[in-house]
C-alpha cells in the first residue's frame, strides 16, 4: 500500500471512528463537499494547509507513515521532540506527537524533528504554535555559522529547558540541533 493510501485510509478510519461526516470535514477544510470526497477518492492533493485541520477535525494525531507523493508540497510528518520557552522545564523528550512539516532535502527527514513554540519569539516574528524544525547539532555542526539559530537545551536534573540561541553565543546550556527552518501556524 502506498503512502497516500495509507493517509486516505487513516482519513477515512477517522471519520468513522470520530462520528464526522465528509460534509463536517469539508466545512472544516472551507471546501465543497465534492472536493473532500474527490479528496478521499485520491484525485485530489491534500494541501499543506488542511493535513493539520483533518488531523484536528477528526481528533486524530497525524500518522507518521512517510512521505505523501500526492501533496501540492514535500512535506512530512516529524517527530515533535519538545516545546521552546523561557519558563516551561519539561521531562527530557516525551511523546508530543507529530506535525507535518516542509523538509529540507539536504539533511535525512529521520533526522529533522520539531520544536514547537510556548512563548511568543518576538525576535523572529513566531507567536505559540509555530515550531522551529532542527537537526542534531553533534551530525551537522558543519552547517553550523556563527550567529544561525539552534536549539538550547538546560538541564535540571531530569527537567529540560528548550530555547532558542545564536551559534557562538550560547553560554548557558548545551547547544543540541540546528534551527533549518521557522514555520509559523497553518490557519
Amino acid at each position: 500500500m502506498t503512502h497516500d493510501k495509507l493517509y486516505i485510509s487513516w482519513l477515512r478510519q477517522g471519520l468513522k471512528k470520530s462520528g464526522k461526516t465528509q460534509k463536517g470535514l469539508a466545512r472544516a477544510l472551507d471546501l465543497d463537499p465534492m472536493a473532500v470526497s474527490r479528496l478521499l477518492s485520491g484525485k485530489r492533493r491534500f494541501q499543506i494547509d488542511e493535513l493539520q485541520k483533518i488531523a484536528a477535525y477528526i481528533d486524530e494525531s497525524l500518522p507518521n507513515i512517510g512521505p505523501l507523493s500526492n501533496v501540492s508540497h514535500r512535506v512530512e510528518t516529524v517527530r515533535i521532540a519538545g516545546r521552546i520557552s523561557m519558563s516551561l522545564w519539561q521531562e527530557g523528550e516525551g511523546d508530543l506527537g507529530t506535525v507535518v512539516a516542509h523538509i529540507d532535502r539536504r539533511f535525512p527527514v529521520a533526522d529533522q524533528q520539531a520544536f514547537l513554540i510556548d512563548d511568543t519569539v518576538a525576535a523572529f516574528g513566531l507567536v505559540r504554535g509555530s515550531y522551529f524544525l532542527a537537526v542534531p547539532m553533534k551530525d551537522y555542526a558543519a552547517h553550523a555559522h556563527d550567529g544561525a539559530l539552534c536549539v538550547v537545551a538546560r538541564k535540571k536534573g531530569a527537567l529540560v529547558n528548550y530555547q532558542i540561541g545564536e551559534v557562538g553565543r550560547v553560554t548557558d546550556g548545551d547547544v543540541i540541533g540546528l534551527v533549518i527552518a521557522a514555520v509559523r501556524p497553518m490557519l
